[in-house]
């Protein structure tokens, strides 16, 4: 399989607002919130702070990348989506009968970020959500390089995860809110010195990950796509492990 090329990043944690930041580690001295600003009014009220999240790395990448938002494909990833909804609302149903809110519901399904902006985008591309435990970038990263080289097409890649509820990891499992996505340009579209990935595969070793990075931040799902970003910026890293020894191994090579 051919390698794709990375036109763009985005990145968003409460300690950094944004790829860039994170690179040049720039921290925040308040915790940061997303804006959503790429949805449109109604949309962004609607939405929860991991959609909010989705969509302003979704933005950055995608500005990064020049692509066009009516028609780019896209790719979002979560392990675990929104499960704080999810569990309150199944310890809902738990206590007694009642009615429960359909727009709660909406926005608990798995794919509801992806939804929510390909909605307010006024997105007609392709459009899937998916989750892999702690194998979710590698398996985000290997659809949306496989669509981009059998359509020949642009991919917005997004991974994020919520803070882990509580009543669904132990403390000493959790991990913080982390967003990221990386914006992919097939062969024929990728921009002269554009670094270039492979599709993900096991067994890569001691492939880099990002030093010194928090334990909060490094046990979060969607790390493996933090590392990538930061890999993309160090000129001696060929190779990034998609996950932090929690998942299968898998890893992708950087050409330059």
């Amino acid at each position: 399989m051919s390698a794709v090329a990375i036109a763009g990043v985005g990145a968003f944690s409460a300690r950094f607002p944004s790829a860039s930041a994170f690179v040049a580690k720039t921290h925040s001295e308040t915790p940061a919130a997303a804006s959503g600003e790429l949805l449109d009014k109604h949309s962004r009220r609607r939405a929860s702070d991991l959609t909010k999240a989705c969509a302003e790395v979704y933005r950055e990448a995608l500005v990064q990348a020049g692509f066009d938002a009516l028609e780019v494909a896209a790719v979002f990833g979560s392990a675990v989506g929104e499960a704080s909804v999810t569990i309150g609302l199944l310890e809902q149903l738990w206590r007694g009968p009642g009615m429960l809110s359909p727009m709660r519901f909406a926005a608990s399904v798995h794919n509801a970020a992806a939804g929510v902006v390909s909605i307010g985008t006024k997105n007609t591309g392709f459009t899937t959500a998916l989750g892999a435990d702690f194998d979710t970038p590698a398996m985000a990263l290997l659809e949306g390089i496989a669509f981009a080289l059998v359509h020949d097409a642009p991919v917005i890649v997004v991974c994020a995860d919520e803070g882990a509820p509580e009543n669904l990891v132990g403390a000493d499992e959790g991990w913080e809110f982390l967003a990221t996505a990386v914006a992919l340009a097939p062969p024929s579209r990728a921009s002269k010195g554009a670094p270039r990935i492979s599709a993900p595969t096991r067994g890569a070793g001691r492939a880099w990950t990002t030093p010194e990075l928090p334990r909060t931040l490094a046990q979060n799902p969607s790390v493996g796509l933090l590392d990538l970003i930061a890999g993309l910026s160090e000129r001696d890293v060929t190779s990034v492990r998609l996950d932090r020894g929690r998942g299968h191994g898998y890893a992708v090579s950087i050409t330059r």
